[in-house]
């Protein structure tokens, strides 16, 4: 404290003088401020240097650790439990552990041995959790936690009554199954035979079926008390799609094949003439601005990246003005719209393609949904091969979808990662919206999106063309 006020009176005094001296402090003072700030950092480094740095070492923070019960541990409500824990710090002692079930104090203990006892006799049955927090003599804490189970009185002690269920039984080859355990008396264990030689040891599992059959499924649930089985033979019946398969030919003379999908004839590759049925050709737009000043009602197309090889494995991109070659929306089934399609084939409407999911497996409700819908009908639309980082489908179905990307504001996006198709519905409100379906490698679902906060996407955006027989 004198050293401070000592360097402050200098200071100040130097000052008085320097201005006075000079006449003025105003005007031009860099070189004077200069002067003194060189002074006072000597002065503070002086004074700095002059104490002795003292190095702090960092506390470390203590271990603690329930030693019993057990994660998962099941008893009867009443029991009185002892919960035990182990505590430690090596640069220290430990001051207190406080013991806590469901984030409420039963006690703190300060010395060994760490433990306490717990009345569960008022407590309700169900999952709780016990918290032991530990600190040490210099105020660093660290915790651990389990949960336990508490039934009813004269339910413990009792093995599992095996039970399961499955969302479908008879399947398409490469479809999936999805189990559900329905074990009573409380299963901490699980191990599911699918009999095809695939095993899981989840409670909820999904399994693909990928050889026509018929399977026995075991469920093997176990909890302390013992184990129980439930067998259900020949449970799962596999069965391989004949498909029946055909060609059509556009007016540029590409020739498609074609799949029968329960009542529906569909394009099993992407559409990619350059002109429409009665020989009117279509714009192509390369340049990246000209393809976003496009009107909602311009009809164009491009190649993906603008590369004839692109065009050839992937097929074209379309503004929606091109698919339905100007005529109106329609939401029927079928649709009536020709659009850019051969002769006798048309451009699905939204209607048509909720038709083709819910023949695949999708249910009503999740058809009429919005985001991902259903479970694996994306899987089944997908070919086997061609989709970035493993999200190839099992193409079940013949469609043959394949990840030909798309052009947003006239940037190409997409490619090997995702792929859309357009439909002939229009959003009824915001007409320069349009529906359309979406694929993607990161799921086994389809997609049903909306841009900007309403349902569809801008009709000059470019996404591909399926089309399906009259």
């Amino acid at each position: 404290m004198k050293t401070l006020v000592i360097i402050t009176t200098w200071l100040a005094c130097a000052i008085h003088l320097w201005t006075h001296q000079s006449g003025s402090t105003t005007g031009r003072t860099g070189k004077k401020t200069l002067i003194i700030t060189t002074l006072l950092a000597t002065l503070i480094m002086t004074v700095n240097n002059g104490c002795k740095k003292t190095t702090e070492i960092p506390n470390l923070v203590p271990t603690c650790k329930i030693t019993s019960p057990y994660k998962g541990y099941i008893t009867e409500q009443g029991a009185l439990i002892t919960i035990l824990a182990d505590a430690n710090d090596k640069d220290g002692q430990i001051s207190e552990i406080n013991f806590l079930t469901d984030g409420i104090s039963l006690g703190s203990l300060t010395s060994l041995p760490y433990n306490f006892v717990w009345d569960t006799h008022i407590v309700d049955t169900g999952y709780h959790t016990i918290s032991a927090i530990a600190k040490d003599n210099l105020g660093s804490t660290v915790s651990d936690e389990i949960t336990i189970y508490l039934t009813e009185t004269g339910n413990i002690l009792a093995h599992p009554v095996a039970a399961f269920s499955a969302n479908e039984t008879a399947i398409f080859s490469g479809s999936s199954v999805q189990f559900t355990d329905l074990t009573t008396n409380l299963p901490n264990s699980w191990f599911w035979d699918f009999g095809d030689g695939n095993t899981s040891t989840l409670q909820n599992p999904v399994h693909a079926y990928s050889v026509a059959g018929q399977y026995t499924v075991i469920l093997l649930a176990s909890n302390q008390y013992g184990n129980d089985t439930e067998e259900k033979e020949q449970f799962i019946t596999v069965t391989t799609i004949e498909l029946e398969t055909g060609t059509v030919t556009d007016y540029d003379g590409n020739t498609y094949k074609t799949v029968k999908i329960g009542n529906q004839w569909w394009m099993a590759e992407n559409l990619k003439t350059t002109h429409m049925a009665n020989g009117t050709k279509i714009p192509l737009v390369k340049n990246n601005t000209e393809w976003t000043n496009l009107s909602y009602t311009d009809i164009a197309y491009c190649y993906y990246e603008n590369s004839l090889t692109n065009a050839t494995f992937y097929g074209l991109l379309y503004s929606w003005a091109a698919a339905m070659n100007g005529e109106s929306t329609s939401d029927e089934n079928p649709s009536g719209i020709q659009g850019i399609c051969p002769c006798e084939w048309h451009l699905p409407s939204d209607t048509e393609w909720m038709e083709l999911e819910m023949y695949l497996g999708m249910s009503f409700d999740e058809a009429y949904g919005m985001g991902w819908r259903g479970t694996d009908e994306g899987s089944k639309l997908k070919t086997t091969s061609g989709w970035y980082d493993g999200g190839d489908g099992n193409n079940i179905s013949g469609f043959s979808a394949l990840p030909g990307g798309q052009r947003v504001m006239g940037t190409f996006n997409g490619l090997s990662q995702i792929t859309l198709f357009w439909t002939s519905t229009e959003y009824f409100h915001f007409t320069y919206l349009a529906f359309n379906r979406t694929l993607s490698y990161k799921g086994t679902q389809v997609g049903w999106f909306m841009a900007s906060h309403f349902y569809g996407y801008p009709k000059n955006y470019g996404f591909s063309v399926r089309c399906v027989k009259d």
